[in-house]
């Protein structure tokens, strides 16, 4: 989808690519961000947060950012990661002020 995108930006196919291409990095993000929240589940914190900022490294233009931000505030949160978990409630705070209400509250 990409070199029909950056090769033929004028085809009729063009755009059916780039939308597919948003697609598919919405479904991945989605993806990593399930295994992220399985981790959270089983107290495997470390790993929802090493996930999380996979998405946020990998997936930035996703849907998926403001999930991310959450489950890495509230994982460093329990790894007791302070400053970690500041700056993620920080970046989610000024992006994403209604997803920030959910994790405002430190004890959770």
């Amino acid at each position: 989808f990409q070199k029909v995108v950056k090769n033929y930006p004028n085809s009729r196919y063009a755009q059916d690519a780039k939308q597919r291409m948003i697609y598919l990095r919405n479904t991945m993000a989605k993806y990593e961000i399930n295994v992220a929240n399985f981790y959270m589940r089983r107290g495997a914190y470390l790993a929802a947060a090493n996930r999380a900022e996979y998405v946020l490294k990998k997936y930035e233009q996703t849907t998926s950012v403001p999930q991310a931000l959450v489950i890495a505030v509230k994982a460093y949160r329990k790894l007791h990661l302070t400053k970690l978990a500041a700056g993620a409630q920080r970046v989610l705070e000024l992006n994403f002020p209604k997803e920030a209400a959910t994790v405002r509250n430190p004890k959770s």
